[in-house]
Protein backbone atom coordinates (compact mmCIF):
# COMPACT_ATOMS: atom_id res chain seq x y z
CA UNK A 1 0.00 0.00 0.00
CA UNK A 2 1.03 3.23 -0.78
CA UNK A 3 0.87 5.61 2.35
CA UNK A 4 1.57 9.02 1.06
CA UNK A 5 4.10 10.82 -1.51
CA UNK A 6 6.63 13.62 -1.05
CA UNK A 7 8.13 15.36 -4.37
CA UNK A 8 7.66 17.72 -7.14
CA UNK A 9 4.50 18.49 -8.90
CA UNK A 10 4.73 18.17 -12.69
CA UNK A 11 1.41 18.13 -13.60
CA UNK A 12 -1.63 20.31 -12.10
CA UNK A 13 -5.00 20.09 -12.96
CA UNK A 14 -8.28 20.20 -10.79
CA UNK A 15 -9.38 16.70 -10.55
CA UNK A 16 -6.06 15.03 -10.67
CA UNK A 17 -1.91 16.06 -10.46
CA UNK A 18 1.10 13.77 -11.57
CA UNK A 19 4.14 14.53 -8.15
CA UNK A 20 7.25 12.79 -9.70
CA UNK A 21 9.11 10.72 -6.72
CA UNK A 22 13.02 9.32 -7.30
CA UNK A 23 12.45 9.77 -10.96
CA UNK A 24 8.37 8.11 -11.00
CA UNK A 25 5.40 9.97 -11.90
CA UNK A 26 2.50 9.34 -9.83
CA UNK A 27 -0.97 10.34 -10.99
CA UNK A 28 -3.03 11.04 -7.67
CA UNK A 29 -6.70 11.99 -8.37
CA UNK A 30 -7.79 14.57 -5.20
CA UNK A 31 -10.51 17.25 -4.14
CA UNK A 32 -10.24 20.77 -5.11
CA UNK A 33 -9.18 21.44 -1.87
CA UNK A 34 -6.47 19.18 -2.28
CA UNK A 35 -5.83 21.10 -5.54
CA UNK A 36 -6.05 24.90 -3.86
CA UNK A 37 -2.98 24.05 -2.17
CA UNK A 38 -0.99 22.07 -4.20
CA UNK A 39 -1.08 24.09 -7.32
CA UNK A 40 0.89 26.92 -4.82
CA UNK A 41 3.75 24.64 -4.35
CA UNK A 42 6.78 22.51 -6.48
CA UNK A 43 7.36 20.37 -3.73
CA UNK A 44 4.64 18.85 -1.98
CA UNK A 45 3.31 16.02 0.73
CA UNK A 46 0.39 13.94 0.31
CA UNK A 47 -1.43 11.36 2.02
CA UNK A 48 -2.65 8.79 -0.65
CA UNK A 49 -5.20 5.77 -0.45
CA UNK A 50 -4.74 3.35 -3.63
CA UNK A 51 -7.41 1.28 -4.84
CA UNK A 52 -7.43 -1.84 -6.70
CA UNK A 53 -10.13 -2.57 -9.21
CA UNK A 54 -10.03 -5.28 -11.96
CA UNK A 55 -9.54 -2.51 -14.50
CA UNK A 56 -7.40 -0.11 -12.83
CA UNK A 57 -5.03 0.61 -10.05
CA UNK A 58 -6.38 4.71 -8.83
CA UNK A 59 -4.59 6.54 -6.50
CA UNK A 60 -6.57 9.07 -4.42
CA UNK A 61 -3.98 11.64 -2.60
CA UNK A 62 -4.49 14.27 0.40
CA UNK A 63 -3.19 17.22 1.48
CA UNK A 64 -4.14 16.80 5.11
CA UNK A 65 -4.55 13.04 6.91
CA UNK A 66 -8.34 14.44 8.03
CA UNK A 67 -9.25 14.31 4.64
CA UNK A 68 -8.10 11.09 3.75
CA UNK A 69 -9.77 9.49 7.25
CA UNK A 70 -12.92 11.44 5.85
CA UNK A 71 -12.79 10.05 2.53
CA UNK A 72 -12.46 6.57 4.00
CA UNK A 73 -15.09 6.84 6.27
CA UNK A 74 -17.43 7.74 3.39
CA UNK A 75 -16.56 4.60 1.40
CA UNK A 76 -17.64 2.50 4.39
CA UNK A 77 -21.02 3.86 3.45
CA UNK A 78 -23.16 1.55 1.20
CA UNK A 79 -23.57 3.30 -2.09
CA UNK A 80 -20.70 5.68 -1.90
CA UNK A 81 -17.67 5.21 -4.08
CA UNK A 82 -14.61 6.85 -4.88
CA UNK A 83 -15.88 9.35 -6.92
CA UNK A 84 -18.84 10.68 -4.88
CA UNK A 85 -16.85 11.00 -1.77
CA UNK A 86 -14.17 12.75 -3.14
CA UNK A 87 -17.47 14.67 -4.58
CA UNK A 88 -18.67 15.40 -1.14
CA UNK A 89 -14.56 16.68 -0.25
CA UNK A 90 -14.63 19.08 -3.10
CA UNK A 91 -18.38 20.76 -2.19
CA UNK A 92 -17.11 20.92 1.24
CA UNK A 93 -14.08 20.79 3.89
CA UNK A 94 -13.82 17.50 5.70
CA UNK A 95 -14.84 19.79 8.64
CA UNK A 96 -17.63 20.71 7.28
CA UNK A 97 -18.79 17.24 6.25
CA UNK A 98 -18.51 16.49 9.60
CA UNK A 99 -20.16 19.45 10.65
CA UNK A 100 -23.09 18.55 8.62
CA UNK A 101 -23.33 15.27 9.64
CA UNK A 102 -23.01 15.73 13.05
CA UNK A 103 -26.49 18.10 12.52
CA UNK A 104 -27.99 15.69 10.63
CA UNK A 105 -28.03 18.37 7.56
CA UNK A 106 -28.71 16.00 5.14
CA UNK A 107 -29.98 18.59 2.46
CA UNK A 108 -25.95 20.11 2.52
CA UNK A 109 -25.17 16.54 1.42
CA UNK A 110 -28.24 16.38 -1.45
CA UNK A 111 -26.41 19.51 -2.93
CA UNK A 112 -23.68 18.06 -3.98
CA UNK A 113 -24.19 16.18 -7.31
CA UNK A 114 -24.77 12.52 -7.81
CA UNK A 115 -25.88 12.59 -3.77
CA UNK A 116 -29.37 11.38 -3.03
CA UNK A 117 -31.66 11.98 0.03
CA UNK A 118 -31.52 7.86 0.94
CA UNK A 119 -27.56 8.24 0.30
CA UNK A 120 -27.55 11.46 2.22
CA UNK A 121 -29.74 10.00 4.82
CA UNK A 122 -27.29 6.66 5.26
CA UNK A 123 -24.16 8.99 4.86
CA UNK A 124 -25.53 10.62 7.90
CA UNK A 125 -26.83 7.49 10.36
CA UNK A 126 -23.59 5.21 9.60
CA UNK A 127 -21.12 8.18 10.39
CA UNK A 128 -22.68 9.91 13.20
CA UNK A 129 -21.03 7.85 15.81
CA UNK A 130 -17.90 7.24 13.82
CA UNK A 131 -16.75 11.11 13.16
CA UNK A 132 -15.89 11.82 17.03
CA UNK A 133 -12.64 9.76 15.83
CA UNK A 134 -11.69 12.21 13.51
CA UNK A 135 -10.43 15.64 14.20
CA UNK A 136 -13.91 17.70 14.74
CA UNK A 137 -15.10 14.76 17.69
CA UNK A 138 -14.64 16.12 21.20
CA UNK A 139 -11.13 13.82 21.81
CA UNK A 140 -9.40 16.65 18.85
CA UNK A 141 -11.40 19.57 20.33
CA UNK A 142 -9.51 19.16 23.45
CA UNK A 143 -6.32 18.87 21.96
CA UNK A 144 -6.81 22.06 20.00
CA UNK A 145 -7.50 23.87 22.78
CA UNK A 146 -3.57 23.60 23.55
CA UNK A 147 -3.84 26.28 20.96
CA UNK A 148 -0.51 24.61 19.44
CA UNK A 149 -0.21 23.36 15.52
CA UNK A 150 -3.20 20.96 14.89
CA UNK A 151 -1.31 18.93 12.41
CA UNK A 152 1.66 18.50 14.85
CA UNK A 153 -1.00 17.49 17.42
CA UNK A 154 -3.01 15.21 15.24
CA UNK A 155 0.05 13.30 14.09
CA UNK A 156 1.40 12.45 17.52
CA UNK A 157 -1.62 11.71 18.59
CA UNK A 158 -2.31 9.35 15.26
CA UNK A 159 1.30 7.74 16.20
CA UNK A 160 0.18 7.11 19.69
CA UNK A 161 -3.13 5.29 18.83
CA UNK A 162 -0.84 3.24 16.20
CA UNK A 163 0.88 1.85 19.65
CA UNK A 164 -2.20 0.88 21.03
CA UNK A 165 -3.18 3.57 23.64
CA UNK A 166 -7.14 4.66 23.87
CA UNK A 167 -7.57 7.81 21.89
CA UNK A 168 -8.76 9.35 24.76
CA UNK A 169 -6.37 8.58 27.23
CA UNK A 170 -3.37 10.13 24.51
CA UNK A 171 -5.32 13.11 23.85
CA UNK A 172 -5.25 13.96 27.87
CA UNK A 173 -1.62 12.99 27.67
CA UNK A 174 -0.70 15.31 24.52
CA UNK A 175 -2.69 18.17 26.10
CA UNK A 176 -0.62 18.07 28.91
CA UNK A 177 2.60 18.33 27.24
CA UNK A 178 1.27 20.94 24.80
CA UNK A 179 1.32 23.37 27.79
CA UNK A 180 5.18 23.18 27.86
CA UNK A 181 6.24 26.08 25.29
CA UNK A 182 9.40 24.35 24.07
CA UNK A 183 7.45 21.42 23.09
CA UNK A 184 7.09 22.11 19.31
CA UNK A 185 8.12 18.87 17.48
CA UNK A 186 6.13 15.50 17.33
CA UNK A 187 8.76 13.59 18.20
CA UNK A 188 8.89 15.85 21.29
CA UNK A 189 4.80 15.21 21.87
CA UNK A 190 4.98 11.64 21.61
CA UNK A 191 8.27 11.06 23.53
CA UNK A 192 6.60 13.43 26.56
CA UNK A 193 3.27 12.03 26.13
CA UNK A 194 4.29 8.63 27.11
CA UNK A 195 5.57 9.49 30.40
CA UNK A 196 1.89 10.37 30.81
CA UNK A 197 0.26 7.19 29.80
Amino acid sequence: MIYSLQGKVIISTPTYSVIECGGVGYQINHTIYTHDVIREKKDVFVYTHLIVREDAQILYGFIQQMEKDMFLLLLSVSGVGPNSARLILSHMTADDVMRVIGAGQSDALRAVKGIGAKTAERIIVDLKDKITTLGGGQVNADIGSAGANNDLLLDALSALEVLGYPKAAAAKAIKKVMQDPTINTVDQVIKHSLKNL
